[in-house]
Order: C-alpha cells, then structure tokens, then sequence
C-alpha cells in the first residue's frame, strides 16, 4: 500500500515538473515502429508526454477566457475598436488578413448561453484527444499502457459520430482500457467495456475534467516510460 501511494506522488510530481517544460523537443530520425499518421516521422515518449502536458492548458486557457469575460471590464483592454468606438476582436485568416467581430456580443454569448460552453468544452476535448491519438499512433501507442488504450478508444469514438466503435472487444482482454492506475484520478475510475460499443463517449462517458485528469496521467506515463 505504502509502495503504491509512493508511487502514485512520484507520477504527480513528475506531472508538475512537466508543466514547466512546455517546449517540444525535436522528433527523433528512427525507423518507426507503428507508423499510422506519418510515415517519415516518429515521435519519441519524451515529446508526447509534453505534448499531452501542453493540450491540457487549452482547458484552462479556454476556462480563464470564459472567466474573465465574465468582467465587463475587460471589454476596455480591446485592441481594435470600430467607428462607433465598439470593442472588436478579431480572428486571422491564412493570408494574415483578420476577419473582425463585435467582441462584447461573443462575450456575453459565452457567459449567458450554456449550450454554446458546452459546445466550446466539447471542441476543446475533441481536438485534443485526437491530436493525441494521432500522435501516440505515430509510434503504435508506445507500450499500450491502460492509459494509452483510454486515448485510443475515445479518439476513435469522437471520430465516429462520438459514439464507441468496438469491432474486436476481445482485444480489450489483452490490451484494457482504464484509468485504474492512473496518475491522476480526481473522480471516479473509468474503463472501455464492451458494453460501451454505440454508447456516447463526450460527455456521457467522461467529462471535460475527466478529460483533463488523462491528459496528466499520459504526460505522466510518458515521462516515466522515455526513462526506462
């Protein structure tokens, strides 16, 4: 018991010290062993797991935002303001030109219209899950870990019609999906079941928190495992 806890600390402190360290580091020039998304690029465990480290702060990113739209306030700390002195924003587009849009109005939607935040945490748990999916599939998901499969299973789900899709459940017997021994567990524990197969992954099976607490324990196995 002692042993496991002791562990568990040590996987959340290596979590914080991953935090800090937010820069990508370069891809490794190796034969991939999996390749899925690349083929002329692998990814070392190090990289993914800052990878997974950074995704995370798109949440709190995204809640800060929502936050502080919450102030009228910051509606005089616009860059941009129209003709009639209207704060604007402004969304840039790949030429560098910039598309502007009355920035009081989309502060007020976000605060006051719950289905637009629920949309906007699910675009943020969409994105990032598959971006870790693609990246972890880069080099066949490292050493299929719970954790791992976990991001396997959602990613895939999301990208059809957000619903499970397990075609071989008997490969869970040999590769499961859970956060049993994850490093950061704030609630309850999740498992892939074959039961779950149709059943909506966002945000029946887990929510943006829960979401976030994977994210950690990847960053977290990853860092452990680039050291073995």
């Amino acid at each position: 018991m002692g042993y496991a806890v002791g562990r568990r600390q040590g996987r959340i402190s290596a979590a914080r010290r991953l935090a800090g360290f937010l820069v990508l580091t370069p891809l490794v020039d190796r034969p991939p062993r999996q390749t899925q998304v690349r083929e002329d690029l692998t990814v070392s465990a190090d990289s993914t797991g800052r990878y997974a480290s950074l995704l995370r702060f798109g949440l709190y990113a995204h809640a800060a935002a929502v936050e502080l739209g919450r102030d009228p306030r910051v509606l005089s700390l616009a860059r941009q303001k129209d003709e009639a002195g209207r704060p604007l924003g402004t969304v840039t587009c790949r030429d560098g030109s910039s598309r502007p849009f009355d920035l009081q109005y989309a502060l007020e939607l976000v605060t006051t219209e719950p289905t637009l935040r629920g949309e906007m945490d699910r675009a943020w748990c969409v994105s990032s899950l598959v971006l870790l999916g693609d990246r972890l599939a880069v080099e066949g998901y490292y050493d299929r870990a719970p954790v791992l499969e976990m991001v396997r299973h959602l990613r895939n789900g999301i990208a059809h019609g957000n619903r499970f899709t397990l075609r071989n459940p008997s490969e869970l017997e040999r590769w499961p999906a859970h956060t049993r021994d994850a490093a950061c567990q704030s609630s309850d524990t999740f498992e892939v079941t074959p039961d779950l197969d149709g059943t909506q992954v966002l945000f029946d099976f887990m929510g943006p928190g829960d979401v976030l607490d994977l994210l950690i324990s990847v960053s977290t196995h990853l860092s452990d495992y680039s050291e073995t």
